[in-house]
């Protein structure tokens, strides 16, 4: 069996919950956080094999989160999570 770790970076603290439940209950790894300055430093300091990105969050945005990791050649997938709902965005 193959148990893949994941970064959930969510300012909303009953989603984050949910879903971090969720992702354990299918056998992955999950580390959260709720502030982009925090989960960029957990980025930086670890290895996952998915990160889950909340676009808007306090500190840090997570475009720039992921501009910035990009730029670093951090290639690990990321699924962007928005509440955004136009087209342009």
């Amino acid at each position: 069996m193959i148990i893949l770790k994941v970064l959930l970076v969510e300012d909303d603290v009953n989603l984050c919950k949910s879903l971090s439940f969720q992702l354990r209950k299918e056998n992955f790894i999950v580390d959260i956080c709720n502030d982009g300055e925090d989960g960029l430093f957990l980025i930086n300091e670890d290895c996952y094999d998915l990160i889950i990105l909340d676009r808007m969050l306090p500190s840090i945005d997570g475009i720039s989160i992921l501009s910035k990791i990009r730029k670093k050649g951090i290639n690990t997938p990321v699924i962007l999570l928005t509440a955004l709902g136009e087209v342009k965005d």
